[in-house]
């Protein structure tokens, strides 16, 4: 089962950073099937002073402060820049109404 007390506070979160903190892009959160208590979590920023912006806020100060008992382990894995607007990449062009 997917809905564990981890993810939803991981999953508040990005939802709070996206609509809240600028530069933040997206944050997805997903938990492995058959281990709900892994999760991970993809983030995406305008740019590397978005992510520090982000990061040095008292909210996700907060949020981690909160949750670091939760962790047994963590790992980044960073990409390298890139120059794509998400508003060219067909999201809402292919999007199916009713």
């Amino acid at each position: 089962m997917l809905n564990n007390v981890n993810q939803n506070l991981a999953t508040a979160e990005a939802v709070r950073a996206v609509q809240e903190d600028d530069g933040v892009m997206g944050m997805f959160v997903t938990g492995e099937h058959d281990k709900p208590n892994i999760i991970h979590v993809m983030e995406l920023y305008r740019d590397r002073g978005a992510l520090v912006d982000y990061a040095a806020s008292s909210a996700a100060k907060a949020f981690f402060q909160k949750t670091e008992s939760m962790f047994i382990s963590s790992r980044i894995v960073e990409n390298l820049e890139t120059k794509i607007p998400l508003s060219t990449k067909g999201f809402h062009s292919n999007a199916v109404t009713k």
